[in-house]
Parts: C-alpha cells; sequence; structure tokens
C-alpha cells in the first residue's frame, strides 16, 4: 500500500488518540451531526483505509466486516494500534491525553450528576405542591360572589361600591375571589409566622429556623396554608427586610423534605431568621 503523506500520517495519529479515549468505539467518518475518527474527505478515507488494513483499528463489533465496515459502524483501537501510537509519539503524552480525557468525563459526570439531584428536588417540590392543592384548594375557592347589599370595601351600595365597580364586576368574578383570597389569607400568616420566628430564636440564639420546621408549626392553627403559599409570604417578608432567608449547604441528597425548599437563583434556601430592625 502506498506510503501516507504527512497530513495523513497526523490524522492517523489524531485518529488513533481519539480511539483511545472512546472505548465504545466511533463512526470512522464525521458526518454532518456526528464526530468521527477521520474527516469526511478523500484524503482522509485513504488514511481510514490504511488504518483498517493494517488493524491498527477495527469495529469494535467483531460480527461487522473488518476491512471494509459501513461508514456509520463503531471502531476502536486495537492492540497493534496501541503499539503504533506509542511509538510514533510519546508515551507520555499518550498517558497526559488519557488523564485529560478522564478529568473532562468525570466533570461531566459532575454536572449530569448535579442536574439529575435538581430535577428530583423540583420535581419533589412540584409533588408537595400538587397534594397541598389536592387537599385545600376545594375548600379555599368561593363558590359565590359577595351579597350586592355589602361592598367588598365595607360601602353599602352606591357608585362606591367595590361590588359595583367596573374591575370587580359579576362578570369578572372568575379570576377575582381567589386573588381575594390569596391577599387576605398572606396578610393573615405574616404575623404568625414572625411571632414563632421570634420564639424558636429566643430558644435556639445561634442558629436558623429549618423551612419545614416552621411550615409545620404553621399549619397546625392555618389548615389552608399551602406550600406556595409559604412560599410567597417568605419572599415578601424578605423584601420587607423583616427576614432573612438562607441556603442548603450540604450535598442535595442529604436535603430533609426538598418540597419546602425554596429556589433562589442557583441556591436552595433552607433556613430563616427574623432581622435585628424586626425585633426592634
Amino acid at each position: 500500500m502506498p506510503e501516507l503523506s504527512d497530513k495523513q500520517q497526523r490524522w492517523v495519529l489524531q485518529a488513533l488518540r481519539q480511539a483511545l479515549i472512546t472505548p465504545q468505539g466511533m463512526p470512522l467518518h464525521a458526518a454532518r451531526q456526528q464526530p468521527g475518527l477521520f474527516p469526511n474527505q478523500a484524503a482522509a478515507k485513504k488514511a481510514a483505509q490504511w488504518c483498517l488494513e493494517f488493524g491498527l483499528i477495527a469495529p469494535v463489533d467483531e460480527a461487522a466486516e473488518q476491512v471494509k465496515p459501513a461508514p456509520s459502524t463503531l471502531c476502536g483501537i486495537t492492540p497493534r494500534g496501541m503499539a503504533y501510537l506509542l511509538r510514533e509519539t510519546s508515551p507520555r503524552q499518550v498517558v497526559e491525553h488519557l488523564l485529560r480525557a478522564l478529568e473532562q468525563r468525570g466533570g461531566q459526570l459532575s454536572q449530569l450528576i448535579e442536574s439529575v439531584q435538581e430535577c428530583r428536588t423540583s420535581l419533589d417540590g412540584l409533588r408537595g405542591v400538587i397534594q397541598q392543592l389536592q387537599r385545600q384548594l376545594p375548600s379555599q375557592i368561593p363558590t359565590q360572589p359577595p351579597a350586592p347589599s355589602a361592598g367588598i370595601d365595607g360601602s353599602h351600595g352606591g357608585e362606591a361600591s367595590a361590588w359595583s365597580s367596573p374591575r370587580i364586576s359579576a362578570s369578572a368574578w372568575g379570576s377575582y375571589p381567589i386573588e381575594l383570597a390569596e391577599a387576605t389569607q398572606v396578610a393573615v400568616v405574616a404575623e404568625p409566622l414572625l411571632q414563632h420566628l421570634e420564639e424558636w430564636q429566643k430558644q435556639h440564639p445561634h442558629a436558623d429556623c429549618p423551612l419545614p420546621t416552621l411550615y409545620q408549626h404553621l399549619q397546625q392553627s392555618m389548615p389552608f396554608l399551602t406550600i406556595g403559599l409559604f412560599h410567597d409570604q417568605l419572599r415578601q417578608l424578605q423584601q420587607q427586610g423583616a427576614v432573612q432567608l438562607h441556603p442548603w449547604t450540604g450535598p442535595l441528597t442529604e436535603l430533609p423534605e426538598p418540597a419546602l425548599a425554596m429556589m433562589a437563583g442557583h441556591a436552595v434556601v433552607f433556613y430563616v431568621r427574623t432581622t435585628p430592625e424586626t425585633h426592634g
């Protein structure tokens, strides 16, 4: 077989290095959206055929055609290819190439694990919200509008009545009661939430209160309290400067009751405490 040009020789060495760090095999030639050991060029195809005929690379599947496999057949390096690579390059370079690939794969695996953990936490949170809604929603949605004689703002009839206002007329009743109920519930939750936090901090002056502990206490006296409403109230109190929210710093796999944790950017909030101004 004719000797390889310098460019073809570089393609051979690059292909062998790539095959070395891809033990599952790669297609012999690159396609439009699929990487391969060799470029999809005429000169590169000659270099690939040279490697096949000299046994430097071979199909991973022993049942496949060994000398002229299909372009999509997965190929890998052979012991003879390994010996050729070590002879034509520095063994130290080969080892360094393997170590870099190992480090890269480890980083990719860590990212995948973190993404899976975040997805699992999010799914658990959604399940918790759905469970709360299934228990609480039917009893919280008003089925009838308020009596026309008493306006929502406390007035009785006349143009000043909230019921007679065009903004919340009977035709718009479908969305208004839920908004009213949510606003009323948020206002009701704030005071006991802060009161319990202050009591908890007196007993634990050097620790922040876990969100599950706070939520379970509040729900004893407020069975309508959903996780979503609880989180909304905490965010509102944080914006008002009444509380501070702190993240979970341990592994996500050890997060207790993830449904009650809150997402804040890339952080998972799990603790809360009142601010000094609140006590003042």
